[in-house]
């Protein structure tokens, strides 16, 4: 991005977890030129591991957005809040003059994605949705050649991720994660599929949007959740969602396994497969029928395209910007996890458990579920549900099992 006349003034809402991110982001932006960071907020700011460096540099330090927007104002407004906070923070910003870079979900309620776009409508501000996959040159360059029919009609997509999550990361911050609703009766829904891993839930959808802004909207989705963790919601999903157009997508996802196994997918099409695995570090390849092939590259290339993608966009003509990744682009994704609000979740009882100290110190309990890994693996390989396992899946976790549930979309 090169650097204009124009230099944006950015607030930035949540400096520690996620937020450090974009807090050495805007100060690399702020040293060339592209923007100018001038103030956090934070009630927690103290914490934060970047909290000495931005003090250093003068910069204010607010307890409230509230506080902030009574006696500033901003050009954009990127948050990095908790769930329940996107939506009247984004709202807030908007109203008071700023664009906004809210991060992923959209928030606990698929309708705050209305509210958004209506706001943005009202008052000339946009509002972009943080999923670093949809501002990813990679995948940018792969959906282009979707949209163009390169692959044809899609057919099968599917997505495995295992990721293990100790205590200390559902005990992180205010207390809101694995929450399904905030004290004040706020809409959460934090899980394993609304947070750690929604993006790649959110990417099968991404890619077949009908355009380079819009995500598929799923008819209908299965679901089997478990958890094993003492939380709110579930830990560990699978996920069938059956597509607009026909196609079908799963999404396998735990935080309740002992190894760590990062994003793969396949993606099936009708003239190629599309193919991902970030342990491989060989970038997106796509075979097509003919026999030829394609490499996109490195979707984790860079995690804050996002916020240049907003910096480019604040100067241009509304009919001119080019935001890839708006709320209403994250409104499908926002409705499937809507879907699962009803699902029941199987509670995995201690004796199938074992718990394995990790981190630094080693004092941090992980809970592992035996055989989970194995089983989430093979539903990857053979494209199905957990119920529909035959011998690679243990008799213990399937004495667990209830029938998949079949779960139309929520309406307006």
């Amino acid at each position: 991005m090169e650097a204009t006349n124009f230099c944006p003034t950015v607030v930035l809402i949540g400096i520690g977890g996620y937020g450090v991110l974009y807090v050495d982001e805007l100060l690399r932006d702020t040293d060339a030129g592209l923007c100018t960071l001038t103030a956090v907020v934070d009630p927690a700011a103290k914490a934060s591991p970047r909290y000495d460096a931005i003090t250093a540099r003068g910069i204010p330090v607010y307890n409230s957005p509230e506080a902030f927007f009574a006696e500033n104002r901003a050009d954009l407004c990127c948050i990095a809040a908790p769930i329940q906070f996107h939506t009247p923070y984004s709202l807030l910003a908007m109203e008071h003059g700023a664009h906004v870079v809210c991060e992923k979900p959209l928030s606990g309620d698929w309708r705050d994605g209305l509210l958004l776009r209506d706001a943005s409508d009202r008052t000339g501000r946009f509002v972009t949705s943080g999923y670093q996959w949809s501002h990813s040159d990679a995948i940018l360059a792969l959906k282009l050649d979707i949209l163009d029919g390169k692959f044809g009609a899609p057919k099968h997509l599917k997505t495995r991720i295992l990721w293990p999550r100790a205590q200390s990361y559902f005990k992180r911050g205010s207390g809101w994660a694995g929450k399904r609703y905030a004290a004040d009766g706020t809409p959460i829904f934090d899980s394993v599929a609304n947070n750690a891993a929604a993006h790649y839930l959110h990417n099968m959808l991404f890619v077949l949007g009908e355009r380079i802004d819009r995500a598929a909207m799923p008819v209908s989705v299965n679901a089997e959740l478990l958890r094993a963790n003492p939380i709110e919601n579930f830990d560990s999903c699978v996920l069938r969602m059956k597509l607009e157009g026909g196609a079908d997508a799963l999404f396998i996802a735990t935080h309740s396994t002992r190894e760590n196994i990062n994003p793969v997918f396949t993606y099936e099409f009708e003239h190629g497969t599309v193919t991902y695995a970030q342990e491989e570090k060989t970038g997106i390849a796509a075979t097509f029928a003919d026999g030829t092939t394609k490499n996109y590259g490195d979707p984790f290339a860079d995690q804050m395209n996002k916020v240049r993608y907003a910096l480019r966009a604040i100067d241009a003509e509304p009919d001119a910007r080019d935001l890839p990744c708006t709320a209403m682009t994250a409104v499908p994704h926002a409705r499937t996890i809507a879907a699962l609000r009803d699902v029941p979740i199987v509670d995995v009882p201690a004796e199938m458990t074992e718990t394995v100290m990790i981190g630094a110190e080693k004092n941090d309990p992980l809970c592992v579920v035996r055989g989970l890994k194995d089983a989430l693996c093979a539903c990857y390989e053979k494209g199905c549900m957990l119920s529909e396992l035959d011998g690679e899946i243990s008799e213990e976790l399937r004495s667990l099992l209830l029938p998949a549930m079949h779960l139309p979309m929520p309406r307006e």
